[in-house]
């Protein structure tokens, strides 16, 4: 199979999805919510296991849902910017179009068995990453409009009951100003979970290691000191943590919504961790999208930092495109087979 035939079909047929003699006999026997849910939870699509609880959430979710007649409503929660570190930096690339494909096809299924349907909101944390996370204003309005015209590429290729949509959780907030009163109120909370899960602690820390920007952002924090900067972090990763505890935010969930989490944390919501691609578990926001060459076909492969520094010099094709009308679409690299990181 050639790039663009894959490429082109990723896009016009991931979505749609004729049921199974599988499909319709657990339907008729177990009922659509045993559907819905077996096909969410499915471990083809699913990185890591449920937190504590966490089935029972997602299923009181979708009886919500269906006993309502609503549509099944996803949140892909996510960063709301493209780390600077990368390349294409500050617009979406190939990893959110393999991102949406992937989770495109996932949802598949139940758009062809339940009529109401499904709803993909990309939720944007840009406020906080603003204005802690130091990444200026005018790159997060760029990713936000980069990422509107490529769900808008997808669009006419989805069953009229699959919606893709894009939000801002900074339309919640006053100001940037009310956000931080809010956060800096929930840090003690923040701080006790942090010392009580380790793994948790961990997650979010990292994330500010990594998404703290140093040089170019809002402000010049390449001078501060180690110790300046490490509280600097800190405190980022506990407002950051914060900020799902909001009255703006914990209130605004719907019910009938279920988050789809591009990074193993757990927190007690309704909440599946897919990762990016079948291959990779980065954050797609932070990461760069390539294809590798597997046998007749391609792997996908959303690529951290570390590990575009690893093969970005390695023998590779770039294959030109057209078929997304943003700068970084322009070409694709491909690699000659599946990478083995460790």
């Amino acid at each position: 199979m050639k790039v663009q035939e894959y490429i082109h079909h990723r896009l016009m047929q991931s979505a749609p999805y004729t049921l199974t003699d599988d499909d319709k006999k657990l339907i008729d026997t177990k009922g659509i919510e045993e559907f819905i849910v077996r096909k969410l939870l499915s471990k083809k699509f699913r990185k890591f296991s449920l937190p504590e609880g966490g089935e029972q959430l997602i299923r009181d979710q979708v009886h919500y849902c269906v006993e309502n007649n609503e549509p099944i409503k996803l949140n892909l929660s996510y960063g709301g910017f493209k780390l600077w570190r990368m390349p294409t930096s500050p617009e979406v690339d190939w990893s959110e179009f393999f991102y949406i494909a992937y989770h495109v096809r996932y949802m598949a299924p139940i758009a062809a068995a339940y009529e109401p349907g499904i709803t993909l909101d990309f939720s944007s944390g840009d406020i906080a990453v603003t204005s802690v996370n130091n990444v200026p204003h005018e790159d997060v309005d760029q990713l936000d409009a980069s990422l509107r015209t490529l769900l808008d590429v997808f669009t006419p290729h989805l069953p009229s009951n699959m919606k893709l949509s894009a939000s801002r959780l900074h339309d919640l907030f006053e100001s940037e100003d009310k956000f931080l009163a809010e956060g800096e109120k929930l840090r003690e909370r923040a701080q006790k979970d942090f010392a009580n899960n380790e793994h948790l602690a961990n997650e979010f820390r990292r994330g500010a290691i990594q998404n703290v920007q140093l040089e170019g952002g809002r402000e010049d924090l390449s001078k501060l000191s180690e110790t300046e900067l490490e509280a600097f972090r800190e405190r980022a990763a506990e407002i950051i943590y914060a900020m799902y505890m909001t009255p703006q935010i914990s209130g605004a969930s719907k019910r009938g919504t279920i988050y789809l989490m591009a990074t193993n944390i757990s927190l007690p919501i309704p909440m599946i961790t897919t990762g990016a691609t079948k291959y990779s578990t980065a954050k797609f926001w932070a990461g760069l999208g390539v294809l590798a060459r597997n046998g007749d076909s391609f792997a996908e492969y959303v690529l951290t930092p570390k590990q575009w520094e690893a093969v970005k010099d390695q023998e590779h094709e770039t294959i030109p495109f057209d078929i997304v009308p943003l700068k970084n679409f322009k070409e694709l690299l491909v690699y000659p087979k599946k990478f083995e990181f460790k």
